[in-house]
């Protein structure tokens, strides 16, 4: 039986190969639970689970009121630096676009929110390598 955290990660995949923009192998080369150990294939997106913290100010009828931290990242290479950049802007956008459909995550939690950013450049060869983060939080009562 796969445990919450693996539902929602999954659930978050899921959506976002549904999303106008983000299927799978026409818009985004591949998907990983995790962040991979090297990309393949760009552009690339993973969704990690980045922690939890229990917000016992709103736990109720002995059930912990959890909130999950979630990082979507959108990598991607290109020798011209704005094309990686415009390329990963675009995903990006779409991603939150994705999560918002349904911000339940198919009733997995009560809400999903975006509530930060983070973005990165590199160089590798004659390559420019762009990475976003998207960070969400999504809150749920577990036992």
């Amino acid at each position: 039986m796969p445990s919450d955290l693996e539902d929602i990660t999954q659930q978050l995949i899921d959506q976002m190969k549904a999303f106008t923009g983000l299927e799978e192998p026409a818009n985004v080369a591949k998907y990983h639970f995790g962040r991979p150990p090297r990309y393949q294939a760009y552009p690339t997106i993973f969704v990690l689970w980045a922690g939890a913290e229990v917000d016992e100010e709103f736990s109720t009828m002995n059930r912990d009121f959890t909130r999950d931290f979630w990082d979507i990242v959108t990598v991607h290479r290109s020798a011209d630096e704005d094309v990686a950049t415009k390329k990963v802007y675009d995903l990006i956008e779409k991603v939150k676009a994705a999560v918002y459909g349904d911000k339940s995550l198919n009733n997995l939690v009560e809400t999903a929110l975006h509530i930060g950013d983070v973005s990165e450049t590199t160089v590798e060869r004659n390559y420019t390598i762009v990475h976003a983060l998207r960070r969400f939080e999504t809150r749920r009562h577990v036992a």
